[in-house]
């Protein structure tokens, strides 16, 4: 049975959350005649941007009204962290859904160093890690690192196109582990994408830390020596790596998940800082679950 058949089965919600998560969101709700919503900032009236604390706010007023509109089983959200609607939304939707039962699954992009929003958006991810069933963690920097000549418009339509081509496997449910690292490479030279891939991995990983992998091929002309030789790679890379072949006639290069523990102090620029202070204080900042007492 293919991925779409299985697809057609499961009784799944998708949330689009931001400008990237909306766009998308709709985009695989269209192609796999799934149920679709959309949360963007508009869903405050009246103020031109509302800071993260009274979305959250907002969120916290119409979460039953959301999850009321829900009757499936499988819920996926898709945002950006590096929106202010994603980092305010995306730990309260999986928080309230997980305890509604629903199988919660996330796809997210981390932001851009220079975007200033890597705290906060660590911080989002941290309690996504918490309550999620399933996370694919896209690191958008890193692909920025791998691939300097790209424009931001080009990194965002190749995320895009990935997130599109990954919510199959996801929802499918082929990945066993709770939190997932995704690397990619769009290069035609099936070989050179694996490479660079690997390259992007590393941004997030040190090799010894890699148990597990999950490594897709796309490109209808990919050759079986080229697959074979990125099998031999892959076995004398990574260890314990497990190789899945997708032909897609639409796309070029290599999309590589691995299990991923979260190193959310990644994220945090007072990490460094932290190493210096006494490890038994938690000097964390907590987002409190749920936020039944805030104000604006």
């Amino acid at each position: 049975m293919q991925v779409t058949d299985i697809l057609l089965e499961l009784s799944v919600y998708i949330i689009g959350i931001g400008r990237l998560g909306s766009r998308l969101g709709e985009e695989i709700s269209n192609t796999l005649k799934l149920r679709y919503d959309s949360i963007d900032e508009s869903i405050i009236d009246g103020i031109l941007s509302p800071a993260i604390n009274e979305l959250r706010y907002k969120i916290n007023i119409v979460k039953n009204d959301i999850i009321e509109e829900i009757e499936e089983e499988n819920v996926l959200l898709i945002g950006d962290l590096s929106e202010k609607i994603s980092i305010a939304s995306l730990p309260l939707l999986t928080y309230f859904l997980k305890e509604e039962g629903k199988e919660v699954y996330s796809i997210v992009t981390m932001p851009y160093r220079f975007e200033n929003r890597l705290y906060e958006a660590k911080q989002a991810l941290e309690h996504m890690h918490n309550y999620a069933d399933c996370n694919i963690v896209i690191d958008k920097d890193a692909l920025l690192q791998t691939n300097p000549d790209l424009t931001i418009e080009g990194c965002n339509n190749i995320i895009g196109r990935t997130i599109i081509s990954i919510s199959n496997i996801m929802l499918a449910k082929e990945l066993e582990h709770k939190d997932n690292m995704l690397a990619l490479s769009i290069n035609p030279d099936i070989e050179i994408a694996f490479r660079d891939a690997i390259k992007m991995l590393y941004a997030n990983h040190e090799p010894d830390e890699i148990t597990d992998a999950l490594i897709y091929v796309h490109g209808k002309d990919t050759k079986i020596g080229d697959i074979n030789k990125i099998v031999k790679y892959a076995n004398d890379t990574l260890s314990n790596a497990r190789i899945c072949v997708s032909l897609n006639e639409n796309a070029n290069g290599i999309i590589l998940l691995t299990k991923s523990d979260l190193k959310f102090e990644k994220y945090d620029p007072l990490s460094k800082i932290k190493h210096n202070i006494d490890p038994s204080i938690d000097n964390t900042l907590k987002i409190d679950l749920p936020l039944m007492n805030m104000e604006l």
